[in-house]
């Protein structure tokens, strides 16, 4: 709802710190696709098997869907084919079950590994930047990660600058137009503040909505940004700070 995706259209969303892909596996049941990233190769371990799983899952209900269409249509069709006359080996196949040219039927076949979840997976540091080309998405969805860039890696890492690469790489691959909603917890205003500033230093317009503004337990941020454009003059420190400062504002 906060994306505003446009109906019935199938968008390409990006998940950043997608965790066990369960935000994912939301997007896939609105009809949308998916990119997930994330730092923990445990977590998207996860993801891979929760995706192949459900991808099974959708396998086995089309193929009942199938059986039961072809009861409907009258009966199996191999009493069908046995009234013409011929069986498919007296065609293309030989009568040792291999191919018209000689080769086996077998030997172009795949190995039943367990199946690859349809869902694009990256092992991922979001303070380092997001490693996608520019407007490649047309929205953006994170929970529970963004309050991390707030703390030091290293001392080539601090929070300044995490959260400017985060930012500004999330800006440029996203669409024109396109939205993000991410959701966060703050340790303190402080905290929320920074990351709006960052935010809005690197372009994005929009502002903060706040869940159950009232209790301690929870509460939840969203930031919601936006990549349209903004008026003439770009973004100021003024307007950056006009932006942070929103986060003072409460809606139920």
């Amino acid at each position: 709802e906060l994306l505003n995706l446009e109906p019935g259209a199938r968008k390409l969303v990006l998940d950043v710190g997608c965790g066990s892909g369960l935000s994912g596996a939301a997007l896939e049941r609105a009809g949308h696709a998916w990119i997930g990233c994330d730092v923990s190769r445990e977590m998207l371990t996860i993801a891979s098997e929760r995706a192949a799983r459900e991808e099974d899952e959708d396998e086995d209900e089309d193929e009942d869907d199938d059986e039961d269409d072809a009861m409907d249509d009258g009966g199996g069709g191999a009493e069908d084919s046995s009234e013409d006359g011929a069986s498919s080996s007296d065609g293309a196949d030989g009568a040792d079950g291999s191919d018209s040219d000689g080769s086996d039927s077998d030997s172009g076949a795949a190995p039943e590994d367990r199946p690859v979840a349809s869902a694009e997976l990256l092992e991922h540091d979001m303070g380092l930047g997001l490693p996608f080309r520019a407007g490649t998405f047309d929205g953006a969805v994170s929970v529970s990660a963004l309050q991390w860039l707030c703390y030091d890696n290293a001392t080539a890492q601090r929070s300044p600058r995490r959260l400017a690469r985060f930012f500004s790489s999330l800006h440029a691959c996203l669409r024109g137009g396109a939205r993000a909603a991410l959701q966060f917890y703050p340790e303190n205003d402080a905290q929320a503040r920074s990351i709006a500033l960052a935010a809005a230093r690197a372009g994005f317009s929009g502002g903060v909505v706040v869940d159950f503004p009232n209790s301690t337990r929870a509460r939840k941020h969203y930031l919601c940004l936006s990549t349209e454009r903004r008026r003439r003059g770009g973004v100021s420190t003024r307007h950056a700070s006009v932006f942070a400062r929103s986060l003072g504002e409460t809606t139920p």
